[in-house]
């Protein structure tokens, strides 16, 4: 085996250049985690013994790898003590332009690359940019990108930040004799680092939106938005997927709720088709998710989903609420009862308890129960539930004190 050769490499060389290009087809092909995929090319690598257990984990005590672990812990602790909050407000800001932006972000970043690790800057300045574009509405990518550039241009102009500049002084040393000077390359790089600044905002139309597939979510817990189908909408029938309502500029669609079903559909599937009265619960940035009233014709949670006209037609119709208080109209119901155009059994209302005021108490034609309606997923309580009616049933048939009575003036 040591002694195989093709094209003048050995098979160590062969196995390293098979696993490399396997790398990258499975990271290309599928949505196995980085770190797995790496972490399984070292182990493949040290078992057949083209590196030693040394060589295959001398990384993980790698100098810039436990700095980057470290600088991790400080910028969350920047967060939470809200220094980041500050460096936006303070020294970013809120430029004019995309143009103003870029010189904003990039020249900080670039005049402390030279005195740190341009591994340290970039890894603060990653969650400042990121929560600074939310506020300018902007991908963080068309501002990450160049950061990158800034810290590696900012580097440069002195010996000791980054490697490029370490070889350099070495081949110099070796063939004049005498060391380079700490600011050596200081007058070439800002002279690059100039260059490279106007250039990337000569170009930045060029700067592509990527948007990370964690994006959607990564507020999903401050940023959670339920919104209501009006029953005239004109989508009504037509299925998710066809509306493009899964994944939508700023968030994503993490729950439906049909109006005549208690289940809830998390992931909503493609072909689910949409109906008056249903619940869609979106995960994002809540200006982007609220811009979706307007373009689908969908109301927030605490609007009325059947409308005055649709009560207003109904003569002598029988309607039964037993969902949500605030699907419909509760003033136009007050009103078709009155008018003596509808019959209602009402177990929920818009404001609970129902009010002490209401003229629903008196209406000949509301039968009101105390939000008891609905199925459970507990027989023995639903046998209970029976069993309390029935007993207070047969107390007043029989002219005695009923046990449970409501009382008006508390409510309940």
């Amino acid at each position: 085996m040591e002694t195989f050769q093709f094209l003048g490499l050995g098979i160590d060389a062969w196995i390293t250049i098979v696993t490399v290009l396997g790398v990258f087809a499975i990271l290309m092909a599928t949505k196995l985690r980085t770190d797995l995929v790496f972490l399984g090319a070292i182990g493949l690598l040290f078992v057949t013994g083209v590196l030693d257990a040394k060589e295959a984990f001398s990384g993980f005590s790698s100098t810039t790898v436990v700095l980057v672990g470290v600088m991790s812990v400080v910028v969350a602790g920047l967060t939470h003590t809200g220094v980041l909050h500050w460096i936006i407000k303070h020294v970013l800001g809120r430029p004019k332009d995309y143009k103003r932006a870029l010189l904003r972000v990039m020249a900080p970043v670039a005049v402390l690359s030279p005195l740190l690790n341009t591994v340290t800057v970039v890894s603060v300045f990653v969650g400042v940019v990121k929560m600074w574009a939310k506020k300018l509405k902007m991908m963080p990518s068309r501002l990450l990108i160049p950061i990158a550039f800034a810290s590696n241009m900012g580097g440069v102009c002195l010996i000791l930040v980054i490697p490029q500049n370490l070889v350099v002084s070495g081949f110099y040393e070796s063939n004049t004799g005498h060391a380079m000077g700490l600011f050596a390359p200081a007058i070439p790089g800002l002279f690059g680092l100039m260059a490279g600044m106007l250039t990337i905002i000569a170009l930045r139309r060029l700067l592509p939106e990527r948007k990370a597939p964690e994006t959607a979510f990564e507020s999903a817990g401050a940023y959670t938005v339920e919104l209501l189908v009006p029953s005239d909408n004109p989508h009504i029938a037509r299925s998710v997927g066809e509306l493009g309502l899964n994944n939508v500029v700023g968030g994503s669609l993490i729950e439906l709720r049909h109006f005549d079903d208690y289940r809830i559909m998390s992931p909503v599937p493609e072909g689910e088709p949409l109906m008056g009265g249903d619940r869609l619960v979106y995960a994002g940035q809540i200006e982007d998710l609220l811009d979706l009233k307007k373009k689908y014709g969908l109301v927030s949670a605490d609007h009325h989903v059947f409308h005055y006209s649709e009560v207003s037609t109904a003569r002598s119709r029988r309607y039964h609420q037993c969902g949500r208080g605030t699907v419909v109209d509760q003033e136009a119901l007050e009103e078709e009862l009155q008018n003596g155009r509808l019959y209602a059994g009402l177990d929920v209302f818009e404001k609970e308890p129902l009010p002490a005021e209401s003229v629903l108490w008196d209406s000949p034609r509301a039968v009101i129960t105390p939000h008891v309606a609905g199925d459970t997923s507990l027989p023995h309580t639903v046998d209970r539930i029976v069993d309390l009616f029935l007993e207070d049933f047969e107390n007043y048939c029989t002219g005695r004190p009923l046990l449970r009575q409501v009382d008006r003036l508390i409510g309940y």
